[in-house]
């Protein structure tokens, strides 16, 4: 099955999901458009941000323009920032359906390998025990080489934003080389950037 949406209703439940971009916001303003998806649709959401206060998270969602800013304080969406606690993660979570750590690395930038294994394996159990969608955000490069290549081998899914030039011109593109119980595309999806979000460009396919 091809993938038809960039939305929640196309990954997976019960899953760790990892999404990447080397530099740009298009990833951040895809996981707003997933936590607006997930309010909209009566799920409950979290947003745990590493290195951005509440206040900044409040202002990008009235920028994007995805939620009412009003619903941002509803009991069905909890947003932390300057969160820092790897050990509050597993209770937090255990209360929503979609839980979005960004940016992961920062959380485990200091913590041995061995660590972060055990931490994402616990990560993955309780996204199948508790029904959770997890969205751990990751900048390629920031993170040793290991701490990358951990998180997506133990990861169910993975998401990857890419900028290309032409000319003078920006082209957009999602690669998905791997996502739990799919096959995985033969080809890079072209995306646009819109008002309503992040949609796949169906005009054109790069092989």
């Amino acid at each position: 099955m091809s993938f038809a949406h960039l939305s929640l209703r196309e990954i997976p439940e019960k899953s760790v999901i990892l999404i990447e971009e080397e530099i740009g916001s298009v990833e951040r303003m895809f996981l707003h458009q997933i936590l607006a998806e997930a309010v909209s649709s009566g799920k409950k959401a979290l947003y745990l941000a590493v290195h951005s206060s509440k206040e900044d998270i409040l202002n990008e969602i009235k920028q994007y323009g995805f939620i009412d800013p009003k619903a941002a304080v509803t009991s069905n969406m909890r947003i932390d920032g300057y969160f820092n606690d790897l050990a509050d993660i597993s209770e937090i979570a255990r209360e929503y359906d979609v839980c979005i750590i960004d940016p992961f690395p920062f959380l485990v930038m200091h913590k041995e390998d061995s660590y972060i294994v055990d931490f994402l394996g616990a990560l993955k159990k309780l996204s199948r025990k508790e029904d959770i969608r997890f969205f751990l955000s990751m900048d390629a490069g920031v993170s040793k080489k290991t701490t990358e290549s951990i998180a997506r081998a133990i990861s169910d899914g993975i998401i990857q934003f890419k900028e290309l030039e032409n000319g003078k011109k920006i082209e957009r593109y999602v690669n998905i080389p791997k996502m739990k119980g799919r096959i995985p595309p033969e080809e890079l999806i072209p995306i646009l950037l819109t008002e309503s979000g992040i949609v796949i460009d169906t005009r054109e396919t790069i092989r």
